[in-house]
C-alpha cells in the first residue's frame, strides 16, 4: 500500500510523511524531490505550475511507486491538489490511499512566513488553494493539531480501512476512491 500525504504547500506534508513513515517503519519519499529544476525555479520565482508543468512530475512519482517493492508499504508526500493528479497515482500498480492535511489560508500563510530555505514562494499560496480540489474519500487530518496528534489521527483511520486480520500495511488494502 502507498499512503500519499497531500495538501497545499506549507501544510506539513514532508514533516507528517516522515513521522508517519517512522511510526509505520517504512520508507518516505518526498514529492519535492521529483520536481524538475525548471519547476523549482518557476515556483521560486512566484510562477505557479500548470498542468503541463506537473505532468512529468506526476509520472516520475507514479514510476517510483510502480518500481517500489510491492511487499513494502510506502509513504509519499505530494500536493496532489486536483482529482486528475490523484487519478495518476490511482493508475499505479499499487493500492493508494490519500491522507489529506486540511488547512485554512490563514494557517498556511503563517506557516509559509516562518518557513526558511524552501523553493516554494509564499506568493503562490492563493494559486494552491485555487487549484485544490478537496478529496471526497480520504483520510483527513486537521493541521492545527500537533504533529503527534495528526499521526495518531492518521494511523487510527488507517487501522479502520485495513482488513481485520491484517496487522500491518499491505498491498491487500482496498483502493480508496478520492
Amino acid at each position: 500500500m502507498v499512503i500519499i500525504v497531500m495538501g497545499v504547500s506549507g501544510s506539513g506534508k514532508s514533516t507528517i510523511g516522515t513521522m508517519l513513515a517512522e511510526k509505520l517503519a517504512c520508507e518516505f519519499a518526498d514529492g519535492d524531490d521529483f520536481h524538475s529544476k525548471e519547476n523549482k525555479e518557476k515556483m521560486s520565482n512566484g510562477i505557479p505550475l500548470d498542468d503541463n508543468d506537473r505532468a512529468s512530475w506526476l509520472l516520475e512519482m507514479k514510476s517510483y511507486i510502480n518500481n517500489y517493492p510491492n511487499d513494502k508499504p510506502l509513504i509519499m508526500a505530494s500536493s496532489a491538489l486536483k482529482k486528475k493528479y490523484r487519478d495518476v497515482f490511482r493508475e499505479a500498480d499499487r493500492k493508494v490511499v490519500f491522507a489529506y492535511l486540511d488547512s485554512t489560508k490563514e494557517t498556511i500563510k503563517e506557516r509559509l512566513a516562518e518557513r526558511k530555505g524552501h523553493f516554494f514562494n509564499p506568493k503562490l499560496m492563493d494559486s494552491q488553494f485555487n487549484d485544490l480540489e478537496v478529496p471526497n474519500n480520504a483520510i483527513y487530518a486537521d493541521i492545527r493539531k500537533s504533529p503527534e496528534d495528526i499521526i495518531k489521527e492518521i494511523t487510527l483511520q488507517i487501522d479502520k480501512i485495513l482488513p481485520k486480520n491484517n496487522t500491518k500495511l499491505s498491498s491487500q488494502t482496498l483502493k480508496r476512491e478520492n
